[in-house]
């Protein structure tokens, strides 16, 4: 087993190679942005190295740059979505083992990467019915909390998938794109258990996690805590429900309104 470190500042880049690669028996950790892998490097050993380029702190090149002038000798593989021939060669002069383009596609992890051109179709629940949990572990603040995402706990969730599985299997086998598609890649998927199988292998969250402090439950209609003096929650937890689709406005939106609320201002009555 190998332990692995990836770092990219996007969330389902980490996610999904984290999670292809600890399916495959190797240990992985995460890093979202550079500052975050130079402080890993330093306090353990790894294997092998998986960097995004193009990252908002400070660039996989930069990174790769102070990793070398630090002493950091693991071999590195640089990986982006917006790779250029110059990056490709500043990574390589700077010892990285290799250059791949996102997004990453095999049959099989530890299968040589396809080097043909390709189209990935998502298929996303936006309403699932799953609920998890957000527990504390003892009275101790500091102590991290339970999390239980409980993700595809409930059938409808599981139903609604291997229908837009098979929906989307059905707009590709239309005759206006068989000129563009060679083949489908991702093992069988004719009956349920073979779609199953392809869900539990490929999925991952989008990373919207909400309502474990509920207005209504844990806050009341101006966001304070209930039974706490001087304490109110403003994110994404206080919604009471789902919304089909990202969270970011609805938090500024409610961040907003918060503000008001703190600041004791009112709408003017509209006739």
């Amino acid at each position: 087993m190998s332990h692995l470190l990836i770092v990219d500042d996007d969330p389902n880049t980490l996610a999904s190679l984290a999670r292809a690669f600890r399916l495959a028996g190797h240990e992985a950790t995460v890093a979202d942005r550079a500052s975050r892998a130079m402080e890993l490097v330093r306090s353990q050993t790894f294997d092998l190295i998986f960097s995004d380029v193009v990252m908002p702190e400070k660039d996989g090149i930069a990174l790769l740059e102070e990793m070398r002038a630090a002493g950091v000798t693991t071999p590195v593989v640089m990986i982006s979505g917006q790779a250029t021939v110059d990056m490709a060669v500043r990574a390589t002069k700077l010892g990285a083992i290799d250059f791949l383009e996102k997004p990453l596609s095999t049959d099989k992890l530890g299968d040589p990467l396809h080097r043909f051109p390709a189209v990935t179709v998502s298929v996303c629940n936006l309403r699932p019915q799953s609920r998890g949990r957000v527990e504390l572990a003892s009275a101790d603040p500091l102590r991290a909390p339970l999390i239980r995402q409980n993700f595809l706990s409930v059938d409808a969730d599981w139903a609604k998938l291997r229908a837009g599985v098979r929906l989307a299997r059905a707009i590709s086998a239309q005759a206006a794109l068989q000129a563009f598609i060679a083949r489908e890649l991702g093992g069988p998927k004719e009956t349920d258990a073979g779609i199953d199988a392809h869900i539990r292998a490929t999925s991952i969250s989008v990373h919207h996690p909400l309502g474990t402090c509920r207005m209504g439950e844990v806050v009341d209609e101006e966001l304070r805590v209930k039974g706490v003096e001087r304490v109110r929650v403003v994110d994404a937890s206080v919604m009471p429900d789902m919304v089909g689709g990202n969270i970011n406005a609805p938090v500024m939106m409610i961040a907003e309104k918060a503000a008001d609320l703190i600041r004791g201002n009112t709408l003017a009555a509209i006739h």
